[in-house]
């Protein structure tokens, strides 16, 4: 009997993202997708798109570039030469994954048809011996596990356990269940001090292995984790030191200070896996190291859109208030692993602060990952684009976007996250319900005691900072609602019944408690104001530049919108900064709010020359007053190749 027969999980239903309900670090748990409904709005435009375009078009890709008859090769149902890099696998588990997340919300769904037949391919597809990839079948059989830097066996598996975890708890079915834990059960008797002893060079299955131990109880698979986390530092002693930052590998994870020279993704996705493993065995050593890594980080490796990851080179972090505009990287993936993060670190330690991180990455770094249409991608996110793109840069994928990549990482990864967003909604304790992020929709949950409540959310988030929640009881109960109320809203207000509520605090959980009834009424009021940020002076690239924001969303200039400017010569008229609009446009880019303020061009085009002069003789251009417009940076790049301006100068006109 498999693993995961053997410890069936009853409570399949009602497992959030990540299950943390019987953790014994945890102090928070997540209330699962299929318990939310959302409504028309923000979110729910992006699933329906998700659904109906996204996920069918990407497995129409995955199959034209042979990731599905891979495993059909594998599973001796078709001959053929098999197709892509090492990795391949984790494009289809994580599309996968993504599908299951959608058969909570949609268990009709036409994509159930594909989630089954995929599902059977991949069992087929497993070796006897518990192994699956079909990048290490047939002749590269013997290539198992010999080059852990660069092979992505265990990062694949990791995928794929994660899409199997997504599958039992969409449809109850324990079939891939079954084939995760014999891989898993096959990984431990290999991975250990007298066998493979060393790690994978890409992280991923750390946290994977733990929410398939609170899948089925199998406490080997978190022995696992704990035997790979501790491999790093000296897992790659053959590597130079640059290749073995990127690997994460220069030192242990628990003396590690900052993530300088360290994969962006692959960091975050280690860190994740490390949360997880302390929520389960309370390793104090691994909080202090990823309360530390999460500190350094957000100080001064972030980027203002919630983007990670400052250089070409290694996809890695720089050094601290090492952030270019024009050659970002933030990657894609990067922002969903912060937002994975997040969350694990918020059931550790429920404050906002974390979860306030998580929006402003799924809103800033990770969403503009997606063309509007649904159909082509960005791997990376530069915060500025010169006027005729930038050709130059090893990577224009954050200059057009791209209908494929053959590494598909970001697309899937996409796919997988816009699925999931109503398990990030809602959480609970003993207490009562937290409210993390505010969407249209409904929650139908229960209480402590079992009684049945439901919470209807009302809001035109994140345009407006308006939110209503009306509770819906059978009988009066005494609980409490904790709101969010974000560290970016200045003077939030909070009400019941029209009856102000006092001392509510910006960038932390305002609890509600009371005894409620059908029908009751809270109501919440941010303010979504434009506003200008700036950045610490160590951050030489943006002294003397604003930011411009909106609630939760970050802003940027558009040549497309600004005709006559250019990014080398528009600015900020500060003078004026009272006199942001913040204007709706339902015709614009899907419908969003546009900011227009008072800005300053260039009279006329400076000519070339000199470029160096005397201190003190000026460089004065002249300037003429504008009105500039500015979008929200997700929907950047959705209107042709144009010029593109996250950090802007201000001036004094």
């Amino acid at each position: 009997m498999s693993s995961a027969s053997a410890t069936p999980d009853a409570g399949w239903r009602v497992a959030g993202l990540i299950d943390t309900r019987s953790s014994p670090q945890a102090r928070h748990a997540y209330i699962p997708t299929r318990a939310v409904r959302l409504e028309p709005g923000y979110w729910r435009s992006y699933m329906d798109l998700n659904h109906a375009t996204i996920l069918p078009s990407l497995l129409q890709k995955l199959a034209d570039a042979g990731r599905i008859d891979n495993f059909r090769i594998a599973a001796g149902q078709l001959d053929g030469e098999m197709r892509g890099r090492d990795a391949r696998d984790s494009d289809v588990h994580k599309w996968l994954e993504g599908a299951c997340h959608v058969l909570q919300t949609h268990p009709d769904s036409p994509l159930a048809t594909s989630v089954q037949e995929i599902a059977d391919l991949i069992a087929a597809a497993q070796d006897a011996d518990g192994y699956v990839n079909t990048a290490f079948v047939g002749d590269r059989k013997a290539l198992r596990h010999t080059n852990l830097r660069h092979g992505h066996e265990l990062y694949v598996a990791g995928h794929f356990f994660m899409a199997a975890v997504a599958h039992h708890r969409a449809t109850g079915s324990t079939q891939l269940l079954d084939v995760a834990a014999r891989q898993a059960d096959y990984l431990c008797k290999t991975f250990r001090p007298k066998g493979v002893n060393s790690t994978s060079g890409h992280p991923g299955v750390e946290m994977a292995l733990v929410e398939l131990y609170r899948a089925t109880g199998n406490a080997r698979y978190l022995d696992l984790v704990r035997f790979l986390i501790d491999r790093r530092g000296s897992a790659f002693p053959e590597a130079d030191l640059r290749q073995r930052q990127s690997l994460v590998d220069a030192q242990p994870l628990r003396e590690m200070k900052e993530l300088t020279g360290t994969h962006a993704v692959r960091s975050l996705y280690l860190l994740s896996g490390a949360t997880d493993l302390y929520l389960e065995n309370g390793d104090e050593s691994l909080r202090r190291a990823v309360e530390t890594l999460w500190a350094d980080t957000v100080a001064t490796k972030l980027y203002v859109t919630g983007g990670l990851g400052a250089r070409y080179e290694h996809e890695s972090f720089g050094e601290a208030y090492e952030l270019p505009n024009l050659r970002a990287y933030a990657e894609t993936c990067a922002a969903i692993a912060h937002v994975f993060w997040n969350q694990r670190l918020f059931a550790m330690d429920p404050r906002s602060r974390y979860m306030d991180g998580l929006e402003w990455s799924l809103y800033n770094g990770a969403m503009p990952g997606v063309s509007l249409d649904g159909m082509t991608y960005f791997y990376s996110n530069p915060l500025e684009v010169h006027e005729h793109g930038a050709e130059e840069l090893p990577s224009r994928s954050g200059v057009d976007r791209e209908p494929f990549f053959q590494t598909t990482c970001c697309p899937t990864n996409m796919v997988r996250l816009l699925a999931s967003l109503p398990g990030y909604c809602y959480g609970y304790d003993a207490q009562g319900i937290y409210v993390h992020l505010y969407a249209a929709g409904a929650l139908d949950w229960h209480l402590p005691d079992g009684a049945p409540v439901t919470l209807v959310q009302r809001t035109d988030y994140p345009w407006s900072g308006k939110v209503e929640i009306e509770v819906r009881l059978e009988q009066p109960a005494r609980f409490s609602l904790f709101l969010r109320i974000p560290s970016w809203s200045r003077s939030p207000r909070v009400s019941v019944g029209g009856e102000s509520l006092a001392q509510v605090q910006s960038g932390a959980y305002y609890a509600v408690t009371r005894e409620w009834q059908a029908g009751d009424v809270l109501s919440l009021d941010l303010d979504v104001a434009p506003r200008f940020l700036e950045a610490d002076p160590r951050l030489r690239e943006n002294a003397g530049c604003y930011a411009l924001v909106s609630g939760p969303l970050v802003y940027c200039l558009e040549g497309v919108d600004n005709p006559g400017a250019s990014n080398l010569d528009v600015q900020w008229d500060a003078n004026s900064a009272a006199a942001l609009r913040l204007e709706r446009e339902d015709g614009l880019l899907n419908g969003v709010n546009v900011v227009r303020g008072p800005g300053l061009i260039a009279a006329s085009r400076r000519e070339p020359g000199p470029l160096y002069a005397p201190a003190g003789a000026g460089w004065s251009t002249p300037l003429q007053q504008t009105t500039l417009t500015a979008i929200p940076y997700y929907a950047r790049a959705n209107r042709g190749r144009t010029w593109m301006k996250v950090w802007t100068p201000h001036a004094r006109g």
